[in-house]
Parts: structure tokens; sequence; C-alpha cells
């Protein structure tokens, strides 16, 4: 972690007090080369047992110091006459004379451990490009005492009660693979996206070739098979994935999981989600990694004053009602400007409001203005498919039975992406808490309801995706059958890897993506490192 700390102590304090992960191919391809190398051989003698003719060569070492309060695994320890000498591989090029900053602190917290346990160490070995170009480094009183000023600043560092602010020169960030997670660009400056005339830096999904998998076959079996999992249906029917294609596990009503499954599913950091058949998202069973102290602290701390609970609210509602509004405008034919002027008006009264209270009559007057609207959107006209109106608990209808399954889905996402940044679900600000309500969640998928589950009921009825033979009517109730399903879930992620302007960065980003880094910067509002939630406002 010392190296982390030199490259950035920005991402030192990610990835050593909030315990984030990120992930690039270089290092993916450093951890398969260190997996080939990393095979024990020989042993470290005790220093009694070393002499002035000692000769060896040991690999894979681990040691720690508690006294100096440091731990490392040594690529390789070598032996000569008497004096042990720890040896760094890097895969990377050398610099021109040296060593990288981040390399020597690296191999001079090995030897002033292996000093600190009674071995005679005079210097440090760097091999660069798998061992063709060795670098080395002396332990003379200026280097050590630059090591120990070091040593000290990361100890500050690392007690801090908020991360540092990203590097001014930056060209570390695009290959960091921190970098999604730490967003240098946006928290550094949330009104301008320009840093020396280039465009920002892009994000580097965790999984870019992972999705959501869906499991909706009522008593199917979910176990364990190789590197993935397979889904064993009552019919026979078998069906097989890789660990490295889910980024999530949705399981729908009765399916059972085996325990192999679990344990292998939160080893990768995937979250599992379950629903009720009908679509009601129970909750999410997540990997404790994803727990994070500090930053739920600021969040609960937060949730104590009123006045920071309706400043949030405000902002949230306000961008809703306004996506509505221009869901509204750019899908309707023949757009109603009364129900124009009425959200508009909406939108600015939420921000003035005085209460929770009053909110939530602004909000609920804007909803039912923009529903009563929605059936201007419709190119399916007939009474099968037309919408009068919100209805839930159960829809009515097919429009609100896709509706319902939308805004829950959209609620498991969300809930994933707040989790996935340190935040606890279901500890909202505008949403009362209840047992087993991500009120969180659905207080920031509030701006998203409109372009994002609204859009994807809409085209599946506009599209004629779904006919009036892919619902069942069953006690007052309409809900989509196991084929409408998977179409809907198929439109659903289409739509969520579509890529969008994001109206205050201004660079193309994936509804997906725009998850994540929103509730990102929520949590950085939260620890008052931004001074303002930027929210998404389309026009």
């Amino acid at each position: 972690m010392l190296s982390a700390w030199v490259y950035c102590p920005r991402q030192f304090y990610l990835q050593r007090v909030l315990a984030e992960k990120g992930d690039t191919a270089a290092l993916e391809l450093g951890r398969r080369e260190h997996a080939e190398v990393d095979q024990p051989q020989g042993i470290l003698p005790s220093p009694a047992e070393i002499t002035h003719s000692s000769d060896f060569e040991a690999t894979s070492i681990s040691l720690s110091s508690e006294r100096l309060g440091l731990t490392t695994r040594f690529d390789t320890l070598r032996c000569r006459g008497g004096k042990v000498i720890p040896v760094e591989q890097k895969h990377g090029k050398p610099p021109p004379r040296g060593l990288w900053p981040s390399d020597q602190a690296q191999v001079l917290a090995q030897a002033l451990i292996l000093r600190n346990e009674g071995y005679q160490v005079e210097e440090a070995i760097v091999a660069y490009q798998a061992g063709e170009n060795e670098r080395k480094i002396s332990l003379n009183e200026t280097v050590l005492n630059e090591f120990q000023k070091l040593l000290a600043s990361v100890r500050e560092t690392e007690l801090a009660d908020m991360p540092p602010e990203p590097l001014e020169q930056r060209k570390h960030c695009p290959k960091c693979s921190m970098v999604g997670l730490c967003l240098p660009e946006e928290q550094t400056d949330l009104s301008s996206m320009m840093v020396d005339g280039e465009s920002p830096n892009r994000f580097f999904p965790a999984r870019p070739d992972s999705s959501p998998f869906y499991v909706q076959a009522q008593g199917a079996y979910i176990g364990k098979k190789g590197d993935g999992l397979e889904v064993r249906e009552k019919n026979g029917e078998k069906t097989q994935i890789r660990f490295l294609d889910i980024s999530q596990l949705s399981i729908f009503g009765n399916a059972t999981l085996s325990q192999p499954a679990l344990t292998s599913l939160l080893g990768r950091n995937i979250p599992i989600c379950h629903f009720s058949y009908g679509g009601w998202f129970y909750g999410m069973t997540a990997p404790i990694s994803r727990a994070n102290a500090l930053v739920r602290q600021h969040q609960y701390q937060a949730c104590l004053s009123d006045e920071f609970a309706l400043k949030v609210a405000r902002e949230l509602v306000s961008r809703k009602i306004w996506n509505s509004r221009s869901f509204y405008r750019r899908n309707a034919e023949g757009a109603s400007v009364e129900i124009l002027e009425s959200l508009k008006t909406a939108s600015q009264q939420a921000l003035t409001s005085t209460s929770l209270e009053q909110l939530r009559g602004i909000e609920g007057s804007a909803s039912k203005k923009y529903f009563s609207g929605l059936n201007d959107i419709l190119k399916r006209h007939g009474e099968f498919f037309a919408f009068h109106g919100r209805n839930r608990r159960p829809p009515r209808d097919p429009m609100n039975a896709l509706l319902s399954l939308a805004y829950s889905v959209l609620a498991k996402d969300w809930t994933i992406a707040l989790a996935s940044a340190g935040l606890d679900p279901f500890l909202g600000f505008y949403h009362q808490s209840r047992f087993g309500r991500p009120s969180l969640a659905l207080d920031l998928m509030e701006e998203f309801r409109p372009i994002i589950a609204d859009s994807v009921a809409f085209l599946l009825i506009n599209n004629n995706v779904l006919n009036p033979n892919d619902f069942l009517a069953r006690g007052g109730g309409v809900t989509l059958l196991p084929d409408a399903r998977k179409k809907f879930f198929q439109s659903y992620e289409r739509r969520m890897a579509q890529l969008f302007k994001h109206p205050v960065f201004g660079y193309q980003i994936s509804m997906r993506r725009a998850l994540e880094v929103q509730a990102r910067l929520f949590s950085r509002y939260l620890s008052d490192e931004l001074p303002e939630y930027a929210g998404v406002r389309l026009e």
C-alpha cells in the first residue's frame, strides 16, 4: 500500500481506508503473472543461522513487523556473503535513472522489515521487465531518513477523516485502477470538465463484459458448475453461465440457490437480488466487502438533520418532475401545453418547499398530472393498453404491470449502486424508512424513473414487442407471463446500456454506469467532499 500512497495519496485512502477495489487490464495481467511465479521456493533462515558464507535464494516469502506496522510478500530474497537483499519484480519499464518513487518506497519498506527482524541489509533491488534490468538502491542515512518522513505522511493520511484531494497533475489518472471510483475530474470541478483543453477521463467499469442474470423459472435449482452457475428447471432445461459474465444475480419467486453457488458469488463480489414472483423487490445478499463504516457514518449523521433531508429531497423531487416533463414532451404526440406548464411550475415549487409534507403534496399533484398525459405517448390505441393513471398492489392493467416491474428492477439497481459506494440503501432522506424498504435507493432513483423505467415500459408497447397474450389477468391484478418477462429484461438491459450525454459533465455515459457515478457523487456530498450533489436533469 506504500507504493499506492506514493503513486497517489487519494488512491491509497480509497483502497486502504475505504476498502475500495478497482481493476484494469494491467492489474489483471500483473495478478496472472504473479500467480505463475508466486510459488514458494527455498526458506528464509533465521538471522542467527546466517553466516558470512551464506549464499541462497528464496521466493514468495511473507514477513511482517509489528513494531513498524508493515507487512510484505517478497518476490525474491537473495543472500550474498551473509547479507540479505530483497528483490522486487516489476513488469514495466524502468525510469531513465534510478527507481520509480513507488517502487523505491516498496523495496525500502521490505528492507526495513528485514532489518527490524535482525537481518543484515545494505541494499535493495527492483528488477524491471521480468529481471532484464536490475536497479539497486543503497540504504544510506539520507535514504532512510526520507523514508521515515514518508511513513509519517502515510500514517497521517490513514488517520484522516476524509480522502485527500485529487492530484493536480493527473497524468496517472487515465491508467489508474481507481479512476472510476475516485472521479477526479468530477471531484475537482463540477462546473467545468475540461482540463488543459482535453476531454474528461473515461470511466472504467468494474465488469465491462458482464451483465445482470435473471432467474424466474419457478422451482429452479441454481448450483455451481465449474467456474460458473447452472440453472436446472423442473422441465429438465439447463442454462449455464460463467461467473465472469455475471454482474448481479436476480431471483424471482421460488428458486433454490446452493451454498457453493452462494459462496462463489459472494467471493466474486456478485450481489444476489431477491424478488417475489410478481416483481416486488425484497432485498439483496451482498458481499461484506461492500460495507464502509466511514461513509455510512456520514450518512447517518446527515439523516439526523431535518434541514439537510429537506434540501436533498427538494433537489431530487424537482429533477424528477422536470425529467417527467422532458419525457412527456419528447414522446407525446401533440403534448399538452397545460401539462407541460404545470410540470414546469411544480419543478420550481419543489425547490422552495418548506417541509417534506408540502414537498410530497407537490410531487403527488405533479405525478397525477404527468400520468394523466401518458396515454398521449401510446401509439397502439385500444382499451387493452389504454393508460388511465397509476395503480398498483396489484397493478390492474398491462401498462401499470410494466411500470411496477420497471420501478422494482430500477430500485434493485440503485440498491446495488449505493451499496457499492459504501452507503446504506435502506436509510433515506425523502422516503420514510420501513423494514425491507430501500429508502435511499427510492430517493436517488426519482430523477431516473421517467428516463429509464417509463421509457422501457412504453417502448415495449409502442414497438409491438409485447401483445395482449403476454399478460395474465388474475384476482383483479395483471402480471406478465414468463416469456414476456424475458422480453422485458432484454429491453431493460438495452436501455441501461444506452449512452447519453451527461448534462453536468458533458461526456457520453451509459445509463447503468451513470447510476454508479451518481451514487459515488452522492456519497462524496454526504462526506462534505462536494458542496452540492450534481444530479441528472434532462432537457
